[in-house]
């Protein structure tokens, strides 16, 4: 099985096509739920974010392997492994904003939209996620806040299109 950064990598490359997903959305999930350490730069003692770690009901993924994607080999600068944690989190971040984008975006094949929408969804109830993501904001690392506000405002943003506000 491919390691995380590699699975992130490859679901960031194919919603960033617009391509259908063909996985559990729950698999999905498991890739796209950031998690907090002590080592995550944050200024708010870690009792105060740690109420956020984990996800209800999560699981380990059934098998996603994306490699059957046909998408161009341009690979990412894999991350070393002081920052991995670090570049995980700005990638999480980004695919799921990059799904939210391709949510609104009007291009977007329905079929690859629905799914999309679907993963955002369960994201959003099971995930805790804007507790997560508030927890950011305070991070010392002036990139991963920023990237957590832009995430956090999509995502409410999604929610609001989503009820017809």
């Amino acid at each position: 099985m491919k390691n995380f950064f590699e699975v992130l990598e490859e679901l960031y490359k194919k919603v960033l096509l617009g391509a259908t997903l063909e996985h559990d959305s729950q698999d999905y999930i498991f890739y796209l739920n950031p998690a907090f350490s002590e080592q995550d730069g944050s200024t708010a003692p870690f009792s105060e974010c740690s109420h956020t770690v984990g996800l209800q009901g999560e699981r380990q993924p059934s098998s996603v392997n994306l490699a059957t994607s046909s998408v161009a080999p341009v690979r990412l600068k894999s991350p070393s492994p002081m920052s991995s944690a670090h570049e995980i989190k700005l990638l999480q971040l980004t695919v799921i904003k990059v799904l939210v984008t391709r949510i609104l975006a009007v291009e977007t094949v329905f079929l690859a939209k629905e799914k999309y929408k679907e993963i955002v969804k369960i994201l959003l109830e099971s995930a805790d996620i804007d507790s997560k993501l508030t927890c950011m904001f305070q991070n010392q690392d002036k990139l991963l806040a920023h990237m957590a506000a832009n995430c956090l405002a999509l995502l409410l943003y999604f929610q609001l299109k989503e009820k017809k506000f």
